[in-house]
């Protein structure tokens, strides 16, 4: 485990503790506002209407906060990702600069970096490539501009 895939596993497990926090407190909250509304059913007695209105707009506080805790940790789990990824393509070089002769090797480093500053453009043009006109006005009927448009 590298430096930042350490600090992202440190990173997630604070947000997630956070966030463990805050539904306790949300369970909490619910409990007490819960009890709250049994008691006007059973009994007929009404709660502080200041205190309800506050304990509603916490509960709704915290909600919101627990959503944005969770997104954080999606974009965290997306980068790292991303970081494996890379570790993968850095390896993966690694093992092709040993097994493969170097001009094979400098031919696919070559082809690579001409795909990459195409960008995203290249993938559209090279499904093009692959199929007829024909086949791909029958693909976009059926599937519309996915099959063939940016992914």
């Amino acid at each position: 485990m590298n430096k930042v895939e350490n600090s992202i596993n440190q990173i997630k497990e604070k947000i997630t503790a956070i966030r463990d926090l805050i539904q306790l407190e949300i369970n909490r909250i619910v409990f007490q506002l819960d009890s709250a509304k049994a008691k006007v059913r059973l009994r007929g007695e009404y709660s502080d209407s200041d205190w309800y209105g506050r304990a509603s707009s916490v509960l709704r506080s915290k909600r919101v906060q627990v959503q944005i805790l969770t997104r954080k940790l999606q974009e965290l789990k997306t980068l790292e990702k991303r970081e494996y990824n890379n570790q993968v393509e850095r390896r993966f070089i690694e093992v092709a600069k040993r097994r493969l002769d170097r001009e094979l090797f400098l031919s696919f480093m070559v082809e690579a970096k001409d795909l990459a500053m195409l960008g995203n453009r290249d993938l559209t043009e090279e499904k093009n490539k692959l199929f007829t006109p024909r086949e791909i006005e029958y693909l976009q009927n059926q599937y519309g501009d996915y099959f063939i448009g940016e992914e």
